[in-house]
């Protein structure tokens, strides 16, 4: 299949629309990742989405729809969720709500992106949706990204530049006793607080053999081709300890690669000092992605776990192969990756 790769021009929309209603595929922006999206009422287009991504079939979707009024022909919208789309929507916060019939519960948001708003309009229904990458990989910020991971795979492509936030969507789940924090992500445990939502933020566990309420709660996410090492608590002494693993893989003759805050990080090796969680939840994902053929280790500071950067430090968890303190050596798994030459 040959994959286009189009601007999202009125043309490009209603070819677009055509698509979803046929229960094909579309990659699309939104404001937090692109999304591959089908229609949310074909159950052959839902199908799709999981074949095309090699997604395990129990880790859910969220729909995308094109306003709160359009959510309520899906769940049974309550005061909780009026505050909550009043205060976020459109915008990246997603809200798990007791389906009006067939499943338990449904995932819905309004995206605040022109392009993803334009294409619900366009295919005239609700857009389940998930990040337009092959399960398990870095979820993409940008088109390339996308034609890099399902290129040949999925008929279209809507390439509306970078996407702003970097990291998916908090989900929110209102069908519970009281609210949850399910995922963490653009719209923060404090911000929901300011609307009169205080929502736990105690990770849900998902015993073996349940299905998740929401996706990024059971698999392993975000991994790139190499390993990544994330840097926990080293507020202090983070580009110092940085450096230190760098120089120790470059003895050992691999290439390492930073991620980091400090300047201290930086040296003779592929690195990006950042100046915020902010700038790291933007740039996160298309840094692994650009570092995984440059490396054959990430080394990544995390943000303090507060605010957007709580969104970023568990991305980095799903990614990474180790978590470290400062003070820890590099692990023993690196070496043996590169004597066998993986």
């Amino acid at each position: 299949m040959k994959t286009c790769v189009m601007p999202p021009t009125p043309g490009a929309l209603a070819l677009a629309g055509a698509l979803i209603r046929a229960a094909r595929l579309v990659a699309f922006p939104t404001e937090t990742v692109y999304g591959l999206g089908a229609s949310a009422l074909d159950d052959t287009g839902v199908a799709n989405v999981f074949a095309a991504k090699g997604r395990p079939a129990d880790n859910p979707l969220i729909v995308h729809v094109a306003s709160p009024q359009d959510a309520r022909f899906l769940v049974e919208w309550t005061a909780e969720a009026e505050r909550a789309a009043r205060h976020f929507w459109p915008g990246p916060l997603t809200l798990v709500l007791p389906a009006r019939q067939g499943h338990a519960t449904v995932a819905v948001r309004q995206p605040d992106h022109p392009v993803a708003a334009a294409l619900i309009r366009a295919a005239e229904r609700p857009i389940a949706a998930p990040s337009a990458n092959a399960s398990g990989r870095p979820s993409p910020t940008e088109a390339a990204h996308v034609e890099a991971d399902l290129g040949g795979i999925i008929p279209l492509i809507l390439d509306g530049g970078p996407t702003g936030f970097g990291v998916e969507s908090t989900v929110l789940d209102l069908a519970s006793t009281s609210p949850a924090i399910l995922r963490p992500g653009g719209v923060t445990p404090a911000m929901l607080a300011e609307a009169g939502i205080h929502a736990t933020t105690t990770p849900v566990v998902v015993s073996q053999g349940a299905s998740p309420p929401a996706p990024g709660m059971k698999y392993r996410h975000y991994r790139p081709d190499v390993p990544v090492i994330m840097l926990i608590g080293g507020e202090r002494h983070a580009g110092d300890a940085l450096a230190r693993w760098a120089r120790e893989i470059s003895e050992h003759g691999g290439r390492p690669a930073v991620v980091a805050f400090e300047r201290e990080a930086a040296g003779p090796w592929p690195n990006v000092i950042l100046s915020s969680p902010e700038e790291m939840a933007r740039e996160l994902f298309r840094l692994l992605r650009t570092f995984e053929s440059d490396a054959d280790v990430i080394l990544v500071e995390a943000p303090r776990p507060e605010g957007i950067g709580l969104a970023v430090v568990n991305r980095l968890e799903k990614a990474s192969s180790a978590v470290l303190a400062e003070e820890d050596p590099l692990p023993e798994e690196i070496w043996r990756v590169r004597r066998s030459g993986a």
